[in-house]
């Protein structure tokens, strides 16, 4: 196993690092379901805190897409630093992509597992419909190491009164595309975390702790949502 990953945390005004990570006005937010509202979630409800708490509202969007280069992109806000110390809490950051026009399910779960320091893309498959808690099982791409294709960076918001943090992904699109997603493949998204399985089972934006899959899918997307070449 993987030590676990050891980060410094960067300002929201920092440049991103040389061609890795999207810059601050590349990253475009997730909305919610059909009436495409940004991705919201307030904090603690889904029972979950501190750095398993995924959080946003109208005015700062808990998900974000972006591409970056060869790369696609992950943004989620959190309502904790989950590198505390320099050093990732064991817990999972995931985003669950759909790609098959059936928001009851998700094909593909693209994470940071927290307690090996690295980012892996899975495959869930078979999927339990509305189940939240599906854990995705195949490997698709990866293990990839956090230090070099994650990030934290302070966020200028405050939910729940507390500071808030950004913690970015990378996942090779070429690993996406083996999954079936290609740049421009209509996906859905699903932003969450776990207390450490594969899944979204301690928070899921656009939802709380009794929400459906279906229910908490984002509008119809792509993971290049710029479009750019």
């Amino acid at each position: 196993m993987a030590s676990r990953a050891l980060f410094s945390v960067i300002s929201a005004s920092a440049p991103a690092r040389a061609q890795e990570f999207p810059g601050d006005d590349d990253w475009i937010q997730a909305r919610c379901g059909a009436l495409g509202e940004p991705l919201a979630d307030a904090a603690g409800d889904a029972g979950a805190d501190g750095a398993s708490d995924v959080v946003g509202d109208a005015t700062a969007a808990a998900g974000f897409l972006a591409r970056a280069g060869e790369r696609a992109a992950f943004r989620v806000r959190l309502d904790a630093n989950p590198a505390p110390g320099g050093m990732l809490e064991p817990l999972v950051w995931a985003v669950a992509i759909e790609r098959n026009e059936d928001p009851s399910t998700y094909e593909l779960l693209a994470l940071v597992d927290g307690a090996s320091g690295e980012v892996r893309l899975l495959s869930n498959a078979p999927a339990t419909p509305d189940d939240r808690s599906d854990i995705a099982e195949t490997s698709l791409g990866g293990p990839w190491p956090a230090s070099s294709h994650a990030r934290v960076v302070t966020a200028e918001s405050a939910s729940g009164g507390d500071a808030d943090w950004f913690l970015d992904f990378l996942v090779p699109l070429d690993a996406l595309i083996e999954g079936g997603v290609a740049p421009t493949t209509t996906v859905r998204v699903w932003f969450g975390a776990s207390d450490g399985d594969a899944n979204l089972g301690a928070d899921v934006a656009c939802g709380d702790a009794t929400s459906t899959l279906a229910a908490a899918a984002s509008r119809p997307t792509t993971v290049d949502p710029a479009g750019d070449p």
